[in-house]
């Protein structure tokens, strides 16, 4: 029985000259392709590709290059007389993120950056991860395996989609905007992604050179203008560098437990270990302007927890549950314009705790000994349950 779910689709399409094979129903290509996604989550350490993206008559090229669980170099360019040309860096290192950029592609463009320093970790934040296309790990795997299972992406055929052989995917009959994406039989790893966006505005992802479990994929974090002019090949370009605090400081040994007013939970999952620990005060932090214009309650904190199992990674944040006041609690949401989007509720005792899954995404919600909890990361739909039944039972124990 497929689950209840809230679903919300964005995708476009390409013609293509495309060789089915034939034979094999779609039940078994289904579960043939399960099987696929199930054997290679979190299978992958490091990961190259490039993504060409047409819109309308815009072209756009999209370098990345990732280290899981918490390392990205990306690039973006814009095509200008037939030539590349670098107008966007982001790299992530850690809790340290940069974002670089040119005011334009013209030759005396001056080029504006900002340091982001100590990033809380949870993904779908805009901040944290925060790549629209976020592939090869765990996330990515286990995300196509719930929108199979929760029947919101449907398995159509096995072609030759230019030479590679992919299985062909198709968001569910009556899902508005249409979604089609290819998947290369041998990794589960996406060759073209198609979206039609509301005003037949179509959309399309092709993805090239995949590279999985590469040596040393990334270069240092750049630290310097000159650093950052080199990447983008201006050595006299005027740089502004600006260093932003995102407030999340190590918890060492949990000492600010009685300043924040509340004592974090800290689960222990199968197979993870505790890898990092957080306390964070919003108030203090100069992270983004909305979060600067929100009035929060006295003495308010949050906790952030890291675990992890090899390049898998678990990030699950804590606050205080305040009535009439909820924050940094939606990240999936904002996605929905870009993302298949399904939204379920778990059974039994836990139907409170609420499961979002979105490609390459997924979040679940809940509230366990008077904490609002939100937690990311490379899991299973199975190992979100398995999580929310250990955080309850931790809170139970402590009541």
């Amino acid at each position: 029985m497929r689950r209840a779910a809230l679903r919300l689709v964005a995708l476009a399409a390409l013609m293509l000259s495309i060789t089915v094979f034939p034979g094999c129903g779609k039940t078994d290509l289904r579960e043939e392709l399960l099987g696929l996604l199930r054997e290679k989550a979190g299978s992958i350490e490091s990961l190259a590709f490039t993504c060409q993206t047409v819109d309308g008559e815009k072209l756009y090229l999209e370098e990345f290059r990732l280290l899981f669980p918490d390392g990205y170099r990306y690039r973006f360019f814009q095509v200008v007389n037939g030539e590349k040309v670098l107008v966007r860096y982001a790299a992530q290192s850690g809790n340290r993120v940069l974002r670089a950029g040119l005011d334009s592609a013209d030759p005396g463009a001056s080029l504006r950056a900002e340091l982001l320093e100590d990033v809380p970790p949870i993904r779908g934040t805009g901040i944290y991860l925060s790549l629209y296309h976020l592939v090869g790990n765990g996330d990515y795997y286990y995300s196509l395996i719930s929108l199979l299972e929760g029947g919101s992406l449907e398995v159509v055929s096995r072609e030759k989609l230019d030479g590679t052989d992919a299985y062909r995917l198709r968001s569910a009959s009556g899902l508005t905007p249409q979604t089609e994406m290819w998947l290369e039989s041998g990794t589960g790893l996406p060759v073209r992604k198609e979206l039609l966006l509301e005003g037949e505005r179509e959309v399309t992802f092709t993805y090239r050179d995949m590279a999985a479990n590469i040596p040393d994929p990334l270069e240092p974090f750049p630290e310097s203008a000159q650093e950052l002019n080199s990447l983008f090949g201006r050595p006299s370009a005027p740089v502004d560098i600006t260093v932003r605090d995102g407030g999340c400081r190590p918890a060492e040994g949990w000492a600010t437990t009685a300043e924040a007013g509340f004592s974090p939970l800290r689960p222990q999952l199968q197979g993870f270990g505790e890898a990092g620990s957080f306390w964070r005060n919003p108030e203090a932090s100069n992270l983004t302007a909305s979060e600067q214009s929100l009035k929060f309650p006295e003495g308010f904190r949050e906790f952030y927890l890291l675990l992890r199992d090899g390049h898998r990674q678990v990030e699950i944040r804590q606050a205080p549950l305040v009535e009439d006041f909820g924050y940094y609690t939606s990240g999936l949401g904002l996605l929905s314009g870009a993302y298949l989007v399904q939204q379920e509720r778990f059974s039994g005792e836990y139907a409170d705790v609420i499961y979002t899954v979105a490609s390459n995404r997924q979040e679940m919600h809940l509230v366990a000994g008077g904490l609002e909890v939100t937690v990311t990361g490379d899991l299973s739909r199975e190992e979100f349950e398995e999580l929310a039944r250990i955080l309850r039972s931790s809170a139970g124990g402590r009541e």
